[in-house]
C-alpha cells in the first residue's frame, strides 16, 4: 500500500493533532505533527511535507508570520499551506499571509481530503 502525500500539521490544540493524525494515517498519508511553530525549521528539514495545515492563532510564533516566512523563502515558497482557524477573519489572514488556502473549524475530513485529492 503506497503512502500518499506528506502532511505537517501544526496547532496547539494537540486532541485535534492526535484525532487528525490517526484518520489521515488510516488514509495512508504520511504526517508529522508539531503543537507550535517554535521548531517548525528544524521539523521541516527532517521530514519535507508536500502540504502543511497551519493553525493561525497559537502561543508564541503564529501560524500567519510562519506562513509568511515560508512562503518568502525559495526553498519553501512551493510547499502549499493552508491555514486553520475557527475565527471569522481566516479569509482575510490567509490572503494575507499568502497562504494556498484556508480551511475553518470544525472541518470534516472530507474537506481535507478533497485539498489533498488536487495535490496527488
Amino acid at each position: 500500500m503506497n503512502e500518499k502525500c506528506a502532511v505537517l500539521l501544526v496547532d496547539d490544540d494537540e486532541d485535534l493533532l492526535l484525532l487528525m493524525s490517526i484518520r489521515l494515517r488510516t488514509e495512508r498519508y504520511k504526517v508529522e505533527i508539531s503543537p507550535n511553530c517554535e521548531n517548525i525549521i528544524d521539523v521541516m528539514k527532517k521530514f519535507q511535507p508536500d502540504i502543511i495545515l497551519l493553525d493561525i492563532r497559537m502561543n508564541g510564533i503564529d501560524g500567519a508570520s510562519v506562513c509568511k516566512l515560508l512562503k518568502g523563502n525559495q526553498s519553501t515558497h512551493g510547499i502549499l499551506i493552508y491555514m486553520l482557524s475557527g475565527n471569522d477573519d481566516i479569509k482575510e489572514v490567509s490572503e494575507k499571509c499568502g497562504s494556498d488556502g484556508y480551511i475553518s473549524k470544525p472541518f470534516s475530513i472530507e474537506k481535507i481530503n478533497s485539498i489533498f485529492e488536487k495535490i496527488q
